[in-house]
């Protein structure tokens, strides 16, 4: 089953191709990382040594990375003997990781081949993977339990069109949701997903990115970014953030129709890419409303 998923892999990537060189050459966004992700090399000066206990926490993205501060912050305090090791998928989700744990080792995560996965776990030789959200590889589980590796995910999140796409699949999946070892749900909807597709240990822990959030309006981070974005003290704020291409349009079509009704609302958008800002930015301009661009 592992090999038949790599020519699953290959065959995604052929089709996927044309596209990956039109974002490289036309948008200027090349896959950063591309043959350590092929190749599963992880090679980081300080990758800790063999005999090191490690506990390898993943984060696909930005939002995946900001969640794991807490929880890695934690798990250091509590088991100072381990070291940790951080990885994630995307450019912007690295240049993040390497920001907020500039004193651990940062990796791009392997694509899902059976030979990536195995170099990147015998390079790294974890005793324990935390997968966040919803990132589960076939390949990687099988292969990190076969070399006795605990594997467990947090925050997990398993929507009902994500749960019927995995148990269309399911027969290609062989089994993998029922080889980790614990998976902690946002909420009670996403256990039963999980509970369905196999999963055995599966818990509600809520979701994980409001841990360690602070709900004061006043905090002196929070005035700073006010003065920054010249926000009146009781403007009611909408962040959109994260945002793809046709997200942005959709979202001040509905600021334009709630500012009639709520004039003290503002919009701020953020584009999930920095390199969207000046698209973004155009269709401001075309919308006739007030605005300004910040970053």
């Amino acid at each position: 089953m592992a090999y038949l998923l790599n020519l699953v892999y290959v065959f995604g990537w052929l089709i996927l191709s044309p596209w990956l060189c039109w974002m490289a050459w036309v948008r200027k966004r090349p896959v950063r990382g591309l043959w350590q992700k092929w190749l599963g090399r992880v090679d980081h000066p300080l990758l800790p040594p063999s005999t090191a206990r490690i506990a390898w926490f993943h984060g696909v993205s930005v939002g995946e990375i900001h969640l794991l501060r807490q929880l890695v912050a934690r798990f250091r305090a509590r088991f100072p003997d381990w070291s940790c090791v951080i990885s994630t998928t995307t450019s912007t989700g690295y240049d993040e990781a390497c920001k907020h744990f500039a004193d651990l080792p940062v990796v791009f995560w392997p694509f899902d081949f059976t030979w990536a996965v195995a170099r990147a776990l015998d390079t790294i030789r974890p005793a324990l993977v935390v997968l966040s959200e919803g990132e589960i590889w076939p390949n990687f589980v099988r292969a990190a339990k076969q070399r006795g590796v605990k594997v467990v995910t947090v925050n997990g999140r398993m929507s009902p069109r994500s749960a019927a796409r995995f148990q269309r699949y399911r027969w290609l999946l062989a089994g993998t949701f029922a080889q980790l070892d614990w998976i902690g749900a946002q909420n009670d909807e996403y256990r039963e997903h999980y509970l369905q597709l196999g999963a055995t240990r599966v818990i509600t822990t809520g979701n994980l990115k409001y841990d360690g959030v602070s709900g004061d309006r006043h905090n002196a981070k929070t005035q700073a970014m006010r003065t920054l974005l010249r926000l009146d003290s009781d403007a009611v704020i909408w962040v959109a953030g994260s945002t793809q291409d046709p997200e942005e349009a959709v979202a001040i079509d509905i600021y334009r129709r709630a500012k009639a009704k709520h004039p003290r609302l503002r919009l701020v958008i953020v584009p999930r890419h920095p390199e969207r800002f000046d698209e973004v930015a155009r269709l401001l301009g075309d919308s006739t409303l007030p605005w300004a661009q910040f970053g």
